[in-house]
């Protein structure tokens, strides 16, 4: 009785709101991270299923009290996919905002500054080559 109780307290209901708040965005970010590598629909199924499996192995850890030790490595390794898969979704999306913007702004740095004297290609002649050929024989 205790326990129904404190789920009807203001702070747990927010926690659990914002628990699956977050749980969709990591699905979302895991789904898309995975589409970078597998078909579309197997990347929705397997996202799905990770985020479930983090939110039912989190919950077995809290009421089990057998067996912790494999729950918390399953679920170490279930979040550890998720947040790689997660992260190369974030990294590829800022990465495709930043770079062009940084293309552009070496552009306009290069079109706004003033020209400087033309650099050379090759270095000035010595005076030993001069008035000499290549194939000067005796």
């Amino acid at each position: 009785m205790a326990s129904s109780v404190g789920v009807t307290r203001p702070i747990v209901q927010a926690l659990f709101v914002a628990s699956c708040l977050l749980s969709i965005v990591s699905w979302y970010t895991t789904q898309q991270g995975m589409a970078l590598y597998l078909s579309t629909w197997f990347s929705l199924l397997a996202s799905l299923g990770m985020q479930s499996a983090l939110v039912f192995v989190a919950w077995l850890i809290g009421f089990t009290k057998s067996k912790r030790g494999l729950l918390i490595a399953v679920y170490v390794i279930t979040a550890a996919v998720s947040i790689s898969f997660s992260y190369v979704s974030l990294y590829t999306w800022f990465s495709a905002r930043e770079r062009p913007m940084q293309v552009e702004r070496k552009l306009y740095d290069k079109l706004t500054t003033p020209p400087t004297a033309p650099a050379r290609c090759w270095p000035p002649p010595s005076p030993k080559s001069r008035g000499t050929s290549p194939r000067s024989t005796r």
